[in-house]
């Protein structure tokens, strides 16, 4: 039975082993002529590459997910995640935002998937509002490329104040319970929407 507290990532021992496709990356240019050859995947294609994910005990998740029926495509195909990601709007020129979409693609896939999502967090209040809109988790990069020019000690002191606005974010909301609300109602927290 699938989880949706994310069972595949172990932040105390550091661990993560699984594999992603990026499933809608396939008509760029650069990927043109690659062997094997990149392209759409119907469902059977990638119920294949799900069973070999599982068959090497390894996750198998779908990245760039930004509908409904993309989540449900997922869902047959025995995917074990979805990521919802526009990839910062570099496929396409006006593409939605991740949080306009999340929170009809988590109610899609309901508790059978771990919804990830990316695109413009840049804040614990931005985690928290991810959270509230359907997500398990959240993917970040770029803060952290931005973090590591202070080395260690500028990712240790990011992830303190992610960690601290968070905190603050959930008790000034009461918690979790509040978290819970806001994802039942599909509502953004605060003023200003993540995902830009």
């Amino acid at each position: 039975m699938r989880q949706r507290d994310c069972p595949f990532v172990s932040l105390k021992g550091l661990s993560l082993c699984l594999i992603a496709m990026d499933i809608d990356g396939a008509g760029l240019p650069f990927l043109k002529g690659q062997q094997p050859p990149a392209g759409a995947k119907d469902v059977s294609q990638l119920r294949e590459i799900a069973k070999a994910c599982h068959a090497a005990g390894v996750p198998f998740v779908l990245k760039g997910i930004m509908t409904e029926r993309g989540a449900e495509k997922t869902l047959k195909a025995g995917a074990d995640g979805i990521v919802v990601s526009n990839h910062g709007g570099r496929v396409q020129d006006g593409v939605e935002a991740t949080a306009t979409v999340l929170p009809d693609v988590a109610r899609a896939v309901r508790d059978d998937l771990v919804v990830l999502v990316d695109g413009g967090i840049r804040s614990g209040v931005d985690v928290f509002r991810a959270l509230a809109l359907g997500a398990s988790a959240v993917l970040m990069c770029r803060p952290f490329v931005v973090a590591m020019y202070g080395g260690g000690q500028g990712v240790r002191d990011y992830l303190g104040e992610l960690q601290g606005e968070l905190s603050d974010t959930m008790e000034m909301l009461r918690g979790r319970d509040r978290c819970r609300h806001h994802r039942r109602h599909g509502e953004l927290v605060g003023d200003a929407p993540l995902g830009r």
